[in-house]
């Protein structure tokens, strides 16, 4: 917060340098959805002490949002309904919300497999894609095994 910064997970593969998505905006994000806006944190850019951060952090604190599930807790649920709360109130200039082509294209084809594909497919099959998140197939099995 103090700084401000880019967060990416893990479990992307860069294609294209971001610095284009980026700009000079005060808050970046995409949306995993195409038929309405469901904010994915797995990619987060915010401006040095940005408001709509500020109010996200303030939100997981609350006991609303003391959930079992991540996705509440933490994750896209959270962060789609603080912003869409922040939004009804407040003026944002520099927010920016990217459609899934450009980092969750596996998004658009349900039940695909976005771990196996090989970067050239890759590259060639999302000519768009500036980041590609290939969802958790780099760490589920392996967190999966350590449950057993």
């Amino acid at each position: 917060m103090e700084y401000g910064g880019v967060y990416l997970d893990h479990d992307f593969l860069a294609l294209k340098n971001i610095e284009r998505l980026l700009g000079y905006n005060s808050f970046v994000m995409a949306s995993e959805e195409t038929n309405e806006i469901r904010l994915s944190n797995a990619l987060i850019a915010s401006s040095k002490d940005n408001l709509i951060l500020s109010e996200v952090l303030h939100n997981m604190g609350l006991p609303e949002n003391n959930q079992k599930f991540v996705t509440v807790a933490t994750g896209p649920v959270l962060w789609t309904n603080s912003l869409k709360s922040y939004l009804l109130s407040h003026y944002v200039k520099g927010l920016v919300l990217y459609h899934p082509k450009y980092l969750f294209p596996c998004l658009t084809i349900k039940g695909l497999n976005c771990g196996s594909f090989s970067e050239e497919y890759i590259r060639k099959q999302y000519p768009d894609c500036f980041l590609f998140h290939s969802y958790y197939t780099l760490w589920w099995d392996a967190t999966k095994k350590e449950e057993l």
